[in-house]
């Protein structure tokens, strides 16, 4: 399980550059009112060989269903999913990743 306090920048919780299918959990139960929280799922272009925007999501305070799932997603030349916290007094977040090829 993976642990990081979030900023007002991108962090990465996980990238994958290996072939395969990965998906994960990210765990909110940490956010109150006033927070506001955005995960972005990058994937490499193997053309410009550069990561582009394939998600955009963003969470407010207190969540009734705190576990987000990132939906398994194939990878091929690279895949990263970051987070960062936009509003708010900068919390802690736990994940967990996993892949099979």
């Amino acid at each position: 399980m993976g642990r990081v306090t979030l900023s007002g920048e991108w962090q990465t919780l996980f990238e994958a550059t290996e072939i395969g299918e990965y998906q994960g959990y990210i765990f909110l139960d940490k956010l109150e009112a006033g927070d506001t929280v955005e995960m972005r799922i990058m994937v490499k272009d193997e053309e410009d060989d550069t990561y582009k925007r394939y998600m955009l999501r963003s969470w407010s305070g207190v969540q009734e269903d705190p576990v987000k799932r990132v939906e398994p997603l194939p990878c091929a030349t690279g895949l990263k999913v970051e987070m960062r916290q936009t509003a708010g007094t900068y919390k802690e977040v736990t994940f967990k990743f996993f892949g099979r090829a």
